[in-house]
């Protein structure tokens, strides 16, 4: 059957049953991983996926159920189990499906994905092993590079009338390194991502590995102090993402959020604008619609440092008494719509991340945390993670750092943001989150 004809059948087998509201979603994906190691494919595997979830709304409550099997009697045993799962859950007067709306249209997918045979991509993960080795003989080691690529089909209806479908591309390369001089051993990594192969640059990618391992040859611990600290890029990035974790309207409203009282308040320095943007043509959180059908758009969520909105669904969107931001996240048709980031990204300003580097008299460039998961708390709002990078003098990199720890609490972190540089760059950090070079005006940096 045709997705339309699968959709069709279960929200009219589910309005013959009494089913007041009933949202049906179709995903079939398929992916392919390669993990080369010393010059050869070490593994290759491939997977595909085909599901359908149906959520239904009885008496404003929830059920849920999904199947793997698309005959007949698997998707009425779907939608009876759904049924019966509405039924022993508690309502709630949220509960709804979202009003229908035109959802964008998005250039998110490329054929010549599809197209491109194994060998070639095992060629391309194999080029990249080389150009680091090629780097410098200071590169000893690669010792973990995986591609990873992906195409997904989403297909989504409801008995509102809504009716959506997207294909969706994506690609990701990655490789960890090992540089050694002497008796020192450092490492680095570096990753690429795109729809396609033609997005991924070898070249970039292998230098910015490389060149960060050699970079780090020789560090050591520094004395604690308390200093301005610049974080890169990737490292701004892995931070963007504890804060966007906090500012969904799930977490805000089970009370697991250090804003939850802030809105409308000023969090972070007037320099600061975070937008969560779902039509980014590059992101890899763009789709013309959320995981329940809402457009996606271009959401502000702080603007010139005032916490505007948080993230929503059509639930807590409706707890709150505003709009959906167009939020609803899905990982996959076996769950339903949470709140979820699509391209989360501090947005650029037009300096030079040379010139924020140049400013500082004395601090600390970090290039690498450790531990952001556990030392990052997006409900007390403490954060102490451990880093590396470069120690500064006088507006240059005077010598590599290790076995440090930077400490503060992340609303001190917004509002100390003394400066937003231009390189902006996406990463796939629990979902699709961007940031350009960040400078703080003063961290702990505890040492020896």
């Amino acid at each position: 059957m045709r997705a339309s004809e699968i959709c069709e059948k279960i929200i009219k087998s589910g309005q013959r049953r009494g089913v007041q509201e009933i949202e049906v979603y179709l995903e079939s994906s398929r992916s392919q991983r390669i993990k080369v190691f010393q010059g050869k494919a070490e593994s290759v595997s491939t997977s595909k996926s085909l599901g359908v979830g149906t959520r239904v709304f009885v008496n404003k409550a929830l059920g849920y159920a999904f199947t793997t099997e698309l005959d007949d009697r698997s998707l009425e045993e779907c939608l009876s189990a759904a049924f019966s799962n509405a039924r022993a859950t508690e309502a709630d007067l949220h509960n709804a499906l979202p009003e229908v709306e035109k959802p964008p249209s998005l250039d998110i997918y490329r054929e010549s994905l599809a197209q491109t045979s194994t060998e070639t991509k095992i060629d391309l993960a194999l080029s990249l092993e080389q150009l680091v080795f090629d780097y410098s003989p200071k590169v000893k080691e690669v010792d973990l590079l995986i591609y990873s690529d992906g195409i997904t089909e989403v297909t989504i209806a409801n008995s509102k009338g809504f009716y959506g479908h997207y294909k969706r591309s994506d690609c990701f390369i990655y490789l960890h390194v090992l540089a050694q001089q002497n008796s020192d051993i450092s490492s680095a990594s570096a990753y690429a991502v795109g729809r396609e192969l033609a997005d991924l640059s070898m070249e970039k990618t292998a230098e910015e590995a490389a060149s960060k391992a050699i970079m780090l040859l020789g560090a050591q611990p520094v004395r604690t102090a308390v200093v301005p600290v610049l974080l890169d890029p990737e490292v701004a990035a892995e931070v963007i993402g504890v804060i966007a974790g906090a500012l969904s309207a799930e977490a805000v409203q089970k009370g697991r959020s250090l804003f939850a009282d802030k809105l409308g308040h000023q969090i972070a320095a007037n320099l600061v604008h975070i937008v969560d943007d779902g039509t980014l043509p590059e992101g890899l959180g763009s789709n013309p619609f959320d995981g329940e059908g809402v457009p996606k758009g271009k959401t502000a969520v702080i603007d010139s440092g005032i916490l505007s909105t948080f993230l929503h669904n059509t639930c807590t969107a409706r707890k709150a008494g505003c709009r959906s931001t167009g939020n609803a996240s899905r990982p996959s048709f076996r769950g339903a719509p949470e709140v979820g980031i699509s391209n989360f990204v501090l947005l650029p300003s037009i300096t030079p991340g040379e010139d924020l580097l140049g400013s500082i008299k004395e601090g600390f460039l970090v290039m690498e945390i450790q531990g952001v998961h556990s030392g990052a708390n997006p409900v007390s709002g403490e954060f102490s993670v451990g880093a590396k990078g470069m120690w500064i003098k006088n507006g240059q990199l005077s010598m590599p750092v290790k076995e440090v720890t930077i400490a503060s609490d992340i609303l001190s972190m917004l509002k100390d943001i003394d400066g937003v540089a231009s390189d902006l760059r996406l990463f796939p950090v629990g979902g699709s989150v961007g940031s350009p070079t960040l400078l703080v005006r003063k961290m702990t940096v505890a040492g020896r």
